[in-house]
């Protein structure tokens, strides 16, 4: 069972509360004047800007914590948003290593394994299509900016460089992105990295 989705009822003293920082950032977004890192702040073009992208505030914020996550370049934060976007317009799942890293609790940067594929949470963007039920992170005011300015491009795949350097590689095909992540296993065996 997912311990974000207990059913159990709040019980003080206990481990039986929910997502504190989901729930929290759930009636943060709630709120039409809401401020993230206290300096992001909505208004109408923003709000015109995330409907462009098929988004309301809150699939916004969902995504840039997940962009937030995958990466720290500026450079690479609106190619990964995009490619999310790409595949949610065509119905994908988001197969996001992040989202399953949260669902899992794994913080150790450690590859994923074939069995975490098959967990069953909502953050499990391999098993489920669309976004996740809450943010996996408090996103950067730059990041959710990135986000909402994020250029078109018809990525459908990313993974990191096999220069291991921060930097993605990216791929129109599944084809071409297994090529990629070929590669990218290749470098991390080469340098013993499990």
């Amino acid at each position: 069972m997912d311990h974000r989705f207990s059913s159990a009822p709040l019980k003080y003293g206990t481990n039986n509360i929910r997502s504190i920082n989901s729930i929290v950032l759930i009636i943060l977004l709630v709120l039409s004047s809401c401020s993230i890192n206290g300096s992001f702040r909505w208004n109408a073009v923003r709000v015109k800007k995330a409907e462009n992208l098929g988004l309301n505030k809150s699939g916004v914020i969902i995504l840039s914590s997940i962009v937030e996550k995958e990466t720290n370049l500026k450079s690479e934060k609106g190619k990964v948003a995009r490619v999310y976007l790409n595949r949610l317009e065509k119905n994908m799942p988001l197969q996001s290593d992040q989202t399953l890293r949260y669902a899992i609790g794994d913080t150790s940067g450690k590859r994923l394994l074939n069995s975490n594929l098959n967990i069953d949470s909502p953050f499990n963007t391999y098993k489920f299509k669309g976004l996740p039920p809450s943010p996996i992170c408090k996103p950067s005011r730059e990041t959710i900016l990135l986000v909402l300015n994020c250029k078109k491009h018809p990525y459908l795949y990313f993974c990191p460089s096999p220069e291991l350097d921060g930097g993605f590689v990216y791929a129109t095909t599944y084809k071409e992105h297994t090529a990629n992540v070929k590669r990218y296993s290749e470098a991390l065996n080469k340098m013993n990295i499990k």
